[in-house]
């Protein structure tokens, strides 16, 4: 059975490091890297434990398919792009995501990723989050309320049950451009009718009292 990897049911993680690369090697070389870095990932988790350390190694479609032989779920797919450029498809071979509670413990499992995948992959991106106040982002709402809590059900919509992808899960990755001026160009009270929750509080709006023009979005 496969082992659902240690970055995707975390809740609350404080900081994380993004890595994104296209292969350069052969696909050996990869599969081979991937074992390597999950060995070193061990040891981290080992020497680090109130760290809640986690990380995800994810491959994009042709790439998936070339480690699997051909052999891939169907709902896994290329990114096509939407919106005249809104929602570009930005995608690469390889996304390396690592979390913690300690962003020091994260840059050190970057840095034996980079030892661990050495020259089969090139680095094309690499950004360094962090969660920042009462876990708000930089509209000043409450991000993921809506998420799922709780191990169990985490699993229950971030696993896979059953089929040839078993254990493993999807990855969607977005990034978010936000238009602060313009939002901050609206009344709290518009904001919040446009979220479907309370900016302070973040508690949530009936829908029946929600703007018609302004949809509100699952936070």
């Amino acid at each position: 059975m496969s082992q659902v990897q240690s970055g995707i049911l975390p809740e609350h993680c404080r900081a994380a490091i993004w890595i994104e690369a296209n292969v350069k090697g052969e696909v050996d070389a990869l599969r081979a890297a991937s074992k390597t870095f999950a060995d070193k990932l061990a040891t981290f988790e080992a020497k680090f434990p109130d760290a809640h350390l986690g990380a995800v190694v994810a491959f994009g479609n042709n790439t998936w398919r070339a480690l699997s032989g051909g052999v891939g779920a169907e709902e896994l797919k290329d990114f096509p792009g939407y919106g005249k450029g809104l929602a570009p498809t930005t995608q690469f071979d390889v996304l390396i995501h690592i979390l913690s509670l300690r962003h020091d413990v994260n840059f050190s499992v970057a840095q034996a990723a980079m030892e661990a995948f050495g020259d089969c992959i090139e680095v094309k991106e690499e950004i360094h989050g962090f969660r920042w106040v009462e876990e708000r982002d930089l509209s000043g709402f409450v991000d993921g309320t809506e998420n799922p809590a709780g191990e169990e059900t985490r699993r229950e919509v971030a696993v896979i049950k059953d089929g040839v992808d078993a254990g493993g899960s999807y990855v969607f990755v977005q990034r978010w451009e936000h238009n602060l001026k313009q939002l901050n160009r609206m009344s709290v009270h518009d904001q919040e009718m446009m979220i479907g929750r309370t900016k302070e509080a973040n508690e949530e709006i009936d829908g029946d009292e929600t703007s018609g023009n302004l949809s509100p979005h699952p936070r």
